[in-house]
């Protein structure tokens, strides 16, 4: 039987569009941007892993900051064939993986690993673990997993987001809470919703300590340009709807 590994199955054009939205631009890439950089991680001449790579976007972005070499993996095949195209002259210094994560195992090999709501697709607390032990075996000795995700605090759904382009409807809120609930994100431009997973947070920190990494929450920040705008003021008006993960290896 084929294994169901992820939790993405929008069109990979599309997906590719909704990456320039302005919550993308100045939320998530600027938040994502900021945490490499403070974290000092080396990447000028290193090795790098984008997981959860979809088509490319955040796997130019770090050769654009120095990374020597890129692992890109994706279980999706259509959103590594469109990273492939629209990554052309970037090619030479990626490595495509179509690939579960959780059925990887690395040598250790990245300083630094991406992973852009990878971590929204475990279903359990043993899955959550299998994908902390995937994420360390790729990172070298003091290497860094970078994660952006749904805000695990956040338990409950509803609409007050659309005017950011998505919304978030929570199966907690008709069934009740636990880990792994499944929880689906609508965002205009994608013809189907995005099935995520929500995993308590104490979860999370269970299974990157018993991985072997050394983690903390990261909130998310809004780009210097936009601080002024009341655009924004919604997005932080109490728990914001992502948030991020910093975790060590050991």
């Amino acid at each position: 039987m084929e294994r169901i590994c992820s939790a993405m199955s929008c069109d990979a054009e599309e997906y590719a569009q909704e990456k320039l939205r302005p919550f993308r631009l100045w939320i998530e890439r600027w938040s994502i941007f900021q945490a490499v950089l403070d974290n000092n991680t080396q990447l000028v001449g290193k090795r790098v892993g984008d997981f959860g790579s979809g088509t490319g976007y955040y796997s130019r972005m770090l050769i654009d900051l120095g990374a020597a070499s890129i692992l890109a993996i994706d279980s999706e095949p259509g959103m590594i064939q469109k990273a492939k195209e629209d990554s052309a002259s970037y090619n030479p210094l990626i490595t495509y993986d179509n690939a579960c994560l959780q059925d990887t195992k690395g040598e250790g090999e990245c300083s630094l690993v991406l992973g852009s709501y990878i971590m929204n697709f475990p279903k359990t607390p043993e899955e959550t673990l299998l994908y902390c032990q995937s994420l360390v075996s790729h990172l070298e000795t003091g290497g860094v997993f970078i994660g952006f995700l749904n805000n695990p605090y956040e338990r409950s759904g509803g609409e007050q987001y659309k005017p950011y382009g998505f919304w978030k409807e929570y199966t907690a809120d008709r069934d009740g809470d636990y880990d792994g609930c499944p929880v689906d994100v609508h965002i205009d431009g994608l013809s189907n919703p995005i099935r995520n997973y929500n995993i308590l947070p104490e979860t999370y920190e269970w299974a990157f300590r018993e991985a072997g990494m050394d983690m903390e929450w990261r909130e998310v920040e809004v780009h210097p340009s936009q601080k002024k705008s009341p655009y924004w003021n919604l997005l932080f008006d109490g728990i914001a709807p992502v948030n991020m993960v910093s975790a060590t290896r050991i």
